[in-house]
């Protein structure tokens, strides 16, 4: 079984902002979102949580992106839940 990923506690709200909307596809330009995305989150934030394996990026074309959370990142959340009770 994989080791469960380290996240803070923003990385965790953004990995919830996201699974609430995911998939979801925006245009960029130099790295930033010229689309409008979910409060509090950046494409800075999402690459941080690809970097951890919870969400995963599909480039649609050189301006578009698709991003969704990964199976990690539902087990992740799933086992959050879990331990809330």
């Amino acid at each position: 079984m994989a080791e469960r990923p380290k996240l803070t506690a923003r990385q965790v709200q953004d990995l919830r902002a996201l699974a609430e909307c995911s998939p979801i596809s925006f245009t960029t330009w130099g790295g930033e979102a010229l689309t409008r995305l979910p409060r509090g989150l950046t494409t800075t934030r999402l690459w941080r949580l690809a970097d951890k394996g919870v969400a995963g990026v599909k480039r649609l074309n050189h301006l578009r992106e698709r991003w969704a959370v990964t199976e990690a990142g539902r087990q992740y959340l799933a086992s959050l839940e879990n331990s809330d009770g």
